[in-house]
C-alpha cells in the first residue's frame, strides 16, 4: 500500500501545506492492536486489516493517519475539552483527501472529475452523518457529552467522553462553516493558513473562531459577512444533540442539501434489492437481476462501498429474520 500512501500524502500537502515531519512511514501492527490506527509524527501504527484482500481497497484508513499529520500533530487541541480540533478537522481533511483521489482517478480514465469527486465526498459525509445521528441517539439528545465543546471541568474522565462527536459533529461544523463563506475553493486558503499559523501550537476553539472570522471579514463580501454575522456559535459548539441545520435538508447552508448522494443512494437501494429478493425465484426477482446506476456495478465496488452496502443490509434484516436461502 506504499503507492497509495504516497498519494494521500501528495493530495493532503496540496490541502493543507508542505508536510513537516521528514520521514512518513507506517507501521502494520500484530492483530490484537485495538485500534484502526494511531499517528505518530514520523511513525503511523495501523491494523492489519488494511491488508485485506490485497487490493488495497481498505487503506482509505491511512488517510485519516496522514491527516493527523497536519491536524492534530502539527497543531494540537490544548485540552480534551476541544478534542474536535484534532478529529473533525482531521476527518475533514480526510475526506477531502479521498475526494481528491477519486477525481485524479476519474480524470485519468476520460471520466469527470468534478462529478467523481463530488460523489466521493458526499458518500463519506453522509455515511458520517449516520453515525453522528446513531451515536446522539445512543447517548441521548441532550446528553452533555453530545456538546462539540463538552464542559470537563469538574473532573470527568476524558475517555468517558468519547465517542463519534467530536469526529463527525466536528466534521459537520467545518463544512457549514465552509458553506457560509462560499465553498471549498474559498475556505481552502483560510484551512491552509490556519494550520502555518498554529503550527507546533496547542490551541482552543475560540482561537479557532477568532482566527476565522478575522480571515474572512476582511475577505468576502457584505452578503456573506452578514452570513459570517447569522452564525450561532453557541448553538454549534455549546448545545447537546444534533447540529443545527442537521434535519434541514432544504436551506442553502446545509451541509445535507449540499452533499451528492449518488453512491450512498446506490448503497442503499442495492441493500434493499438483496433484502426484499427471493432467489428461488418466486416474487421480488432475484438479487442478481439487479440494475446498477450511476454508482456503477456492485462488483467493481471499492471496500468502503461493500462496507456500507453490508451494514446497511443488517439494519434491514435486524428486524426481519434472515431467511436461509439468502445466505
Amino acid at each position: 500500500f506504499a503507492p497509495v500512501a504516497e498519494r494521500y500524502l501528495v493530495a493532503a500537502e496540496d490541502i493543507a501545506g508542505p508536510y513537516t515531519w521528514g520521514r512518513c512511514d507506517l507501521l502494520v501492527l500484530p492483530f490484537s492492536f485495538p485500534y484502526g490506527g494511531m499517528e505518530n509524527p514520523c511513525l503511523t501504527f495501523v491494523t492489519p486489516s488494511i491488508l485485506s484482500g490485497g487490493d488495497g481497497s481498505q487503506t482509505h484508513v491511512i488517510a485519516h493517519e496522514i491527516a493527523h499529520s497536519w491536524t492534530g500533530n502539527l497543531v494540537s487541541c490544548a485540552s480534551w475539552e476541544h478534542f474536535w480540533l484534532n478529529e473533525g478537522f482531521t476527518v475533514f481533511l480526510e475526506r477531502k483527501i479521498l475526494a481528491r483521489i477519486a477525481a485524479d482517478d476519474a480524470a485519468s480514465s476520460g471520466g469527470d472529475a468534478k462529478v467523481a469527486h463530488a460523489r466521493e465526498f458526499g458518500f463519506q459525509a453522509l455515511g458520517g452523518a449516520q453515525e453522528l445521528k446513531e451515536t446522539v441517539g445512543r447517548m441521548g439528545p441532550d446528553h452533555r457529552f453530545t456538546c462539540l465543546v463538552p464542559d470537563l471541568s469538574t473532573g470527568e474522565d476524558p475517555d468517558d467522553a468519547f465517542s463519534k462527536i467530536p469526529y463527525e459533529k466536528g466534521f459537520y461544523t467545518l463544512v457549514y462553516l465552509e458553506l457560509c463563506v462560499g465553498g471549498d475553493e474559498e475556505f481552502n486558503p483560510f484551512f491552509k493558513a490556519w494550520l502555518a499559523t498554529k503550527a507546533n501550537m496547542s490551541v482552543h476553539t475560540e482561537e479557532f473562531k477568532t482566527a476565522y472570522l478575522d480571515y474572512f471579514n476582511s475577505k468576502v463580501d457584505l452578503p456573506r459577512r452578514a452570513v459570517l454575522e447569522s452564525i450561532d456559535w453557541n448553538s454549534w459548539l455549546h448545545k447537546p444533540g444534533l447540529p443545527p441545520l442537521f434535519d434541514d435538508t432544504s436551506a442553502s447552508l446545509s451541509p445535507h442539501a449540499n452533499y451528492d448522494a449518488t453512491l450512498r443512494d446506490g448503497v442503499m437501494r442495492l441493500a434493499s434489492y438483496f433484502h426484499h429478493s427471493d432467489i428461488m425465484g418466486i416474487g421480488t426477482p432475484p438479487a442478481s437481476a439487479f440494475v446498477p446506476g450511476p454508482e456503477g456495478d456492485p462488483s467493481t465496488w471499492p471496500g468502503p462501498l461493500v462496507v456500507a452496502f453490508l451494514t446497511e443490509l443488517s439494519v434491514h434484516r435486524a428486524s426481519t429474520p434472515l431467511h436461509m436461502n439468502t445466505l
